[in-house]
């Protein structure tokens, strides 16, 4: 059984530098490669801290996040761990094996809340030793079935299925010409099943073959316009195209079909201010922050909506909120020196200016 593939693309693993302007192009689509790499289910992701839990022992607990088939979940999911009765918690994402590891615990019990966008909200419950690791699995339940494995032509016969699980696995250890051999035979047994395409779309997305992914999507969204997956892969192609506003299109239909869906609202909202439309973008980011229940870097481009919309005020509690909600993302140290030139603009400053003060 497939899992929903909103799987993000490796395209870059280092921090780039930027220009201290919003409304540069170029690093706003260096920090969306980075975000979307960082995002990737195919690559560890660098765990984030929140409200750090205040005392700490000698035990462990590993949360695996997986789906109705007792897989785990390729896709980067919150995971949120607290002690009874103890209002501290911190915050992971999980890695590649869809799997997040809390360590120096205290003994005792802890309760578990998993986020992940197009998935109920998964809950569960730790009993932690005083030293040793807990193994324990959160099971996620497909919130939108339009993006699940019961969507339309999803079925596929046993062989097929076999070489779209091996595909993913190759996926998952970054070996794209074993992805490639294997999702092309699961393309040969049942061309016409959308979700086959998808994945060829995203395999093709990994790895720049831009025109090849774009064919793929087309003919996923095709077979199946209700594949929020494959609308999503469009939209994140032509963003990375710098086709700004083609991006639009694709990424609106993919909200519209799965309105709690944070990553499409994210992206959307990127689209939308790189093409100016900066309400819209401000309403996107609010949407994905709320949808996600969980920190993310949606909370920086509401920062950049407002700014862009002259609420400098109101743009300062968003990087201020980024910062503290995510102080280990890459990009902290960006929003640190944003705050500190908001800080410091005169009151007079001219409202729906762009630029902020320079040096």
């Amino acid at each position: 059984m497939l899992l929903p593939a909103e799987v993000g693309v490796i395209l870059a693993s280092t921090k780039v530098d930027r220009p201290n302007h919003l409304s540069g192009e170029v690093w706003r689509v260096s920090r969306l490669l980075l975000t979307i790499a960082l995002l990737a289910a195919t690559a560890s992701i660098l765990a984030a801290q929140m409200m750090p839990i205040s005392k700490s022992g000698a035990g462990a607990v590993l949360i695996r996040v997986v789906g109705d088939n007792d897989q785990p979940i390729d896709l980067p999911a919150h995971v949120v761990i607290w002690p009874e009765g103890d209002m501290s918690r911190e915050l992971q994402t999980t890695s590649s094996n869809g799997t997040a590891q809390f360590t120096r615990l205290l003994g005792g019990r802890y309760t578990i809340e998993v986020d992940l966008p197009g998935f109920k909200r998964g809950n569960g419950e730790a009993e932690v030793m005083d030293f040793g690791t807990v193994d324990v699995s959160v099971h996620m339940e497909t919130d939108d079935p339009s993006s699940g494995a019961g969507a339309k032509g999803m079925l596929l016969a046993p062989k097929a299925q076999k070489e779209v699980d091996d595909g993913l696995r190759a996926m998952r250890a970054l070996n794209y010409t074993e992805a490639e051999k294997h999702f092309g035979a699961a393309y040969k047994l049942a061309p016409g099943n959308p979700e086959v395409n998808n994945m060829l779309g995203r395999l093709y997305l990994s790895t720049k073959d831009f025109d090849k992914a774009q064919d793929f999507f087309a003919r996923a969204a095709s077979l199946d316009p209700t594949n929020v997956s494959a609308l999503v892969g469009m939209g994140q192609l032509r963003l990375l195209q710098l086709n700004f506003a083609a991006s639009i299109e694709p990424l609106e239909k993919a909200v519209e079909l799965a309105p709690q869906n944070s990553f499409a609202h994210w992206l959307l909202g990127v689209g939308y201010i790189d093409t100016k439309e900066n309400e819209k973008a401000r309403q996107q980011a609010s949407d994905a922050i709320k949808f996600s229940k969980s920190p993310s870097e949606a909370e920086y481009l509401l920062g950049e909506a407002l700014f862009a919309l002259g609420r400098n005020a109101e743009a300062l509690v968003a990087f201020q909120t980024f910062v503290h909600d995510l102080p280990n993302d890459f990009y902290a140290p960006d929003a640190q020196k944003l705050i500190a030139k908001l800080q410091s603009a005169p009151a007079s400053a001219t409202p729906g200016s762009r630029n902020p003060p320079q040096n």
